[in-house]
């Protein structure tokens, strides 16, 4: 009987082993999709606050928005911060070290402000997350 247990318990740690670290990088890959759904959303509101007042705001509440995301799924939750001499929305992750997203305003055009993304540090696994992200070497 004891072996059994010890059977059953040495399978349990090995499914745990070989599930945990899918579980983690879909936790990762849910939060900057998270932010990158949450900049997406800011952006055309940004444009239009810079279209109206000839300058970016200075903090997003000046503009009336907040920058916070949320992932329902893994209960994740962050904020992007707004840098007005950059024009540039950022995400910082407690989960991934070291990785940040970037949405930035790089031009206007005749049909509105066009916004790059880029990203640094992300785990080398992000390439397969299909993120509608390029990587600018930032």
């Amino acid at each position: 009987m004891k072996w059994l247990l010890l059977v059953l318990a040495l399978i349990a740690g090995l499914v745990v082993a070989v599930m945990l670290p899918a579980v983690q990088e879909d936790m990762q890959r849910k939060q900057v999709q998270a932010a990158l759904a949450a900049a997406k959303r800011l952006a055309p509101q940004l444009a239009a606050y810079r279209e109206i007042h000839q300058r970016w705001p200075a903090t997003l509440t000046e503009a009336g928005l907040e920058g916070g995301f949320y992932d329902a799924e893994h209960g994740q939750s962050g904020v992007l911060q707004w840098h007005a001499s950059r024009a540039e929305l950022s995400a910082q992750f407690d989960d991934i070290k070291g990785a940040a997203v970037y949405y930035r305003a790089v031009s206007g055009s005749e049909s509105g402000m066009l916004w790059r993304c880029s990203q640094r540090g992300l785990p080398e696994r992000a390439s397969h997350w299909h993120l509608d992200c390029e990587s600018l070497g930032r």
